[in-house]
């Protein structure tokens, strides 16, 4: 009788242990997809059972629908619903007339006053913190704050969860840009090269040419080009990858030129490869830029926080389950805003800004 070697026994335990919990993960991936997706469903049926659904049905985490609509315009694709009151994932939600987060606001810009639009998806939307709680309305209390009646600050939310770079520019070209605004603010995350979730083409559970899992880790460590050509619908391949990314912020750069209007870009959450081509983009076409990690990193040590990815997730994050920042994450964005554009001079903080008393 043969007998196997102890040390390659329990190898072959170890390889067939990990292979059944693979085997596990990827039909629990499927069976949470079949749960969440049903069958799934063409983009035009999801967004007609988004209008049909009130903001109440979108409780689920990561969920959409009853949020938005379908826009008319097909480099928008879907938009927020207008006039929405309410709470999303447990917390305050207000849209207004014109389809965006925040109060109404009247089109034309009163004399007197420095607009800034913000374009964007979760992270400046405000996913899972309170209205007041998201960072483009904290940086609006702080620049209010520090005026002096010389000059009024008004902070214009744009942001739309999912969006990528080309959907955001596409609203600043047929939406934002009517505001006037005096300065644009462009918040850039790894996920911009790709398409949002709710464009993807479904998925059946019964495909064995692909594996949730090896999508699901695709997906949290960034597609560092191209995405997965067979998730994307053709007619929006144009917007995926560094190619059109790049093609976006060409056309950012064409429209802020013509409007006379700095474009500073938040750099989030990139890759490194992403990170070059963002800091590259801004030289190109003359952004400024303000990277978010070093004043997260300050706020880490001078609060004797753990720097271990949990701790972080504990600390700065909505919860266990949601990397999207908390509302003490979007308060260190404001100040990271506010101390840079001081640094960038776009506002002259010695003229038109002086300290409350």
């Amino acid at each position: 009788m043969r007998i196997l070697h102890p040390t390659r026994n329990r190898i072959l335990l170890i390889a067939g242990g990990t292979l059944v919990a693979l085997i596990a993960v990827e039909l629990t991936l499927r069976l949470a997809h079949f749960i969440n997706h049903g069958v799934g469903g063409d983009l035009r049926s999801r967004l007609d059972a988004s209008d049909q659904a009130s903001l109440q049905d979108a409780q689920g985490e990561f969920s959409l629908k009853g949020l938005v609509e379908a826009s008319a315009r097909t480099g928008t694709v879907y938009e927020l619903k207008a006039d929405l009151r309410g709470t999303f994932l447990g917390k305050s939600l207000e849209t207004n007339s014109h389809g965006f987060r925040g109060a109404e606001t009247d089109r034309d810009k009163p004399a007197g006053v420095f607009r800034i639009a913000g374009l964007g998806d979760s992270v400046m939307f405000g996913w899972g913190v309170s209205q007041g709680e998201c960072y483009l309305r904290v940086l609006e209390r702080k620049l209010i704050g520090l005026q002096d009646g010389a000059r009024r600050f008004e902070v214009l939310n744009f942001a739309v969860p999912g969006y990528n770079t080309a959907m955001e520019v596409d609203v600043l070209e047929h939406t934002a840009i009517r505001f006037d605004p005096d300065l644009v603010i462009l918040h850039v995350i790894s996920n911009d090269v790709d398409v949002p979730l709710f464009m993807r083409e479904p998925k059946s559970v019964w495909m064995l040419n692909q594996s949730f899992l090896w999508d699901l880790l695709q997906d949290r460590t960034g597609r560092e080009s191209s995405p997965d050509s067979k998730d994307v619908p053709e007619q929006f391949a144009y917007m995926t990858g560094i190619e059109g990314f790049h093609a976006a912020v060409e056309r950012l750069a064409g429209i802020t030129k013509r409007a006379g209007v700095p474009v500073v870009v938040i750099r989030g959450s990139l890759h490194p490869m992403q990170e070059r081509v963002v800091r590259s983009c801004c030289r190109e076409f003359g952004f400024y830029e303000i990277p978010i990690a070093p004043y997260t990193d300050e706020y880490v040590r001078q609060h004797g926080i753990e720097d271990t990815p949990a701790a972080r997730q504990r600390s700065l994050h909505v919860s266990d389950n949601d990397r999207h920042p908390n509302a003490v994450a979007h308060t260190i964005y404001a100040e990271a805003i506010l101390d840079q554009l001081a640094e960038m001079n776009i506002i002259d903080f010695e003229s038109d800004l002086k300290p409350s008393p």
